[in-house]
């Protein structure tokens, strides 16, 4: 066994970690804008979702092949092997990243205050269309999946210390 495979679940879990810190940054960004109608490029902000994606992911498919192939004793005919899938490579980074951000629509909440600097003629001002409860929920569902990667990151770090122990 190499030593690297005992650290694989850690770092995959790492790469989770990474993209749920990032993911907080972002709901945090949605709710601290929540009142900005005007960026640097005049408009007012819009609200950002993170898309997250699976990195160097083997399918199942191309597993389940490699797996049939290495079968040494079965009935003749039983199971068709091929030699075509492959196991992920224990080098190879595995996890999850957020790749990019999907602006929401261009959709925003008009609020009558003609008073404000921002009212168009009419005193309507556009703020970015957030609520406040939906992110809110959005945090507390990416801080349970923080916390289920900690969790599958301490039972990696335990049978990594187990097997140093054999």
């Amino acid at each position: 066994m190499k030593l690297n495979s005992l650290f694989r679940g850690i770092d995959i879990s790492a790469t989770a970690l990474r993209a749920h810190r990032r993911g907080m940054e972002i709901v945090s960004e949605n709710i601290a804008n929540v009142n900005t109608t005007r960026t640097k490029d005049g408009t007012p902000y819009q609200k950002q979702t993170p898309i997250y994606t699976e990195l160097d992911a083997t399918s199942f498919k191309a597993v389940m092949a490699d797996t049939v192939s290495r079968v040494v004793g079965t009935r003749s005919g039983h199971i068709r092997g091929s030699n075509t899938g492959s196991l992920p490579s224990e080098e190879g980074t595995d996890g999850v990243e957020v790749t990019a951000l999907r602006p929401a629509d261009q959709e925003y909440r008009l609020v009558y205050e003609p008073s404000h600097p921002d009212a168009d003629q009419q005193g309507y001002v556009r703020f970015p269309k957030i609520n406040i409860l939906e992110e809110m929920v959005q945090l507390m569902n990416i801080s349970r999946s923080f916390e289920a990667s900690v969790t599958a990151m301490n039972a990696a770090k335990e049978m990594s210390q187990k097997a140093l122990e054999i």
